[in-house]
This record gives C-alpha cells, sequence and structure tokens, in this order.
C-alpha cells in the first residue's frame, strides 16, 4: 500500500496540481468513493512534505474510521484523531476515558507543532477549545538529569488536576512512595517513574 502511495504522490507532483489550489490551502475532489478517502488524505498529507493536514468528517465514527484506515498507508506518528465530544444537548455527561487521551494527545502534537494528517468530525472542528498559551500552560516536561524539587512537582501535579492515589493505575493520577513519584500522563501507554533518590 505504501508503494501505491508513493506512487500516487509522484503523479500529483508531475501535474499543476499544487498551483491549482496553493492560494486557496483547500482541495476539492468530486466522486471520490468512500473507500478512498484516507487513500486520498494521505496522499496529500504526503504530497505537501512541510505542511499538516486535516480532515473533516461528519460524525466521530467515521472520522475514527478514516484514522484506523490511514494507519495502512502512514506511520502511526503522522496520524492523529481528535474526537469531538459525544454528548447529548442539555445531557450532563463526561467525556470517556478513551476520547479524552485522544484528545489530549492531538492538542499536545498540534502545540509542540509536530506535522500530522488530523482527523476529527464536524462537532471536533467545530468545538471551541482555550487559547494555545493557556493550554501551554497546563502542560510541563522533565528531562532524564534535570533537578527539580520533589514537592514542587507535587504542587505542579496537584495544580493540573491529577489525582493523587496509593496506586497509580490511571491517567491523570500520581502516587508517592519516599523518593518515588509515579506518574500517569495520557501521553504514556505507561505510567512514568520518578526518583527523587540521591542527587
Amino acid at each position: 500500500m505504501k508503494d501505491l502511495l508513493s506512487q500516487y504522490v509522484k503523479k500529483l507532483s508531475k501535474t499543476d496540481f499544487e498551483s491549482a489550489h496553493k492560494k486557496k490551502g483547500q482541495y476539492k475532489f468530486y466522486g471520490i468513493p468512500d473507500s478512498s478517502v484516507s487513500f486520498l488524505a494521505a496522499a496529500i498529507y504526503s504530497f505537501q512534505d512541510k505542511k499538516s493536514s486535516i480532515l473533516v468528517s461528519a460524525t466521530n465514527t467515521d472520522a475514527e474510521s478514516l484514522f484506523r484506515e490511514a494507519l495502512s498507508f502512514l506511520p502511526r506518528e503522522s496520524l492523529a484523531y481528535f474526537p469531538g465530544p459525544e454528548v447529548i444537548p442539555y445531557d450532563y455527561a463526561r467525556y470517556s476515558r478513551e476520547l479524552k487521551i485522544d484528545r489530549i494527545n492531538a492538542l499536545a502534537r498540534i502545540l509542540n507543532g509536530e506535522r500530522i494528517l488530523l482527523f476529527t468530525s464536524a462537532i471536533g472542528f467545530l468545538k471551541t477549545l482555550p487559547s494555545p498559551d493557556i493550554l501551554k500552560g497546563k502542560s510541563f516536561s522533565l528531562r532524564k538529569g534535570e533537578e527539580i524539587d520533589q514537592t514542587d512537582l507535587i504542587k505542579t501535579l496537584v495544580g493540573l488536576g491529577y489525582t493523587r492515589e496509593e496506586i497509580c493505575e490511571e491517567f491523570g493520577r500520581f502516587s508517592v512512595k519516599g523518593g518515588v513519584v509515579d506518574v500517569y500522563s495520557p501521553l504514556f501507554t505507561d505510567p512514568v517513574r520518578l526518583d527523587f533518590f540521591g542527587d
């Protein structure tokens, strides 16, 4: 499939495809079968070697389906899925765990300036978000060998909405056992262990 994609991208580069769409930054195609949408999105993303692309579908289900299909054409690190809220109007409901993780991961990658092909739904695209500065203020990063005070780290985690637990088993939680702090960030599949032993 990836060979087929590279051949198609070469064909696009031989046409006036880019100049025809350069001003608008949007691509319009007609009569595309549903089974070809993810392939075409992957081809356009590959053709634009420096820009991110976004594909907006009618529903979260459609967007997720296209995202999963695109995994056949592009590596996972090139793709992101940003679901919209699945909430019935006037009905209080929380975001599901999986939905939160997908949204946080996609936003983190966008804020980090990564080049991605983003799949979202109409409600995900239209839903208002806080400004980039506010979102960046709700995160922090640590590096191996960096010096940080354990008490300051715990205060930062609590300030960001993390909950302290005896055992760190779900994202958004952390635990403290002496000089060891376990943190479960939604950006990782497993908790991260921070060891404050020694210097």
